[in-house]
């Protein structure tokens, strides 16, 4: 996972090894060590030693290790609330003002999510 450019990203693929980057480049292969078992940042994203990644065509992102056990629950609620706004869209005759409080309520739903299962400081 990186936030620059990678190269050979054909081959890489044919390897089956999941790589992101942020685009292509032709250019040398330098590398550099400079730390490991660090907090880094890539895209915005702080990954914490020990998380768990988890990547496919949309992006990257963290699982902290200590809320691992949670995800597969979280992420069948996180979908129940999502479909206060597909439900809405869906329903026939949608508004701005309708689909606004559909995305409340999801939003709330959401919070609620992230308030019970998040990384301990």
């Amino acid at each position: 996972v990186t936030s620059g450019t990678g190269r050979d990203l054909d081959q890489v693929a044919g390897l089956n090894f999941p790589v992101f980057t942020n685009g292509a480049c032709c250019s040398h292969g330098n590398c550099a060590i400079l730390s490991a078992n660090v907090p880094v940042t890539v895209g915005g994203l702080t990954v914490f030693p020990g998380d768990l990644l988890h990547g496919d065509r949309n992006g990257v992102t963290t699982i902290p290790l200590e809320i691992a056990s949670e995800i597969p629950d979280a992420c069948t609620e996180f979908m129940v609330a999502e479909q206060f706004v597909l439900n809405y869209v869906r329903s026939g005759n949608p508004t701005a003002q309708g689909f606004a409080a559909a995305r409340a309520e999801m939003a709330h739903a959401i919070d609620a999510l992230k308030q019970r299962i998040r990384r301990t400081p």
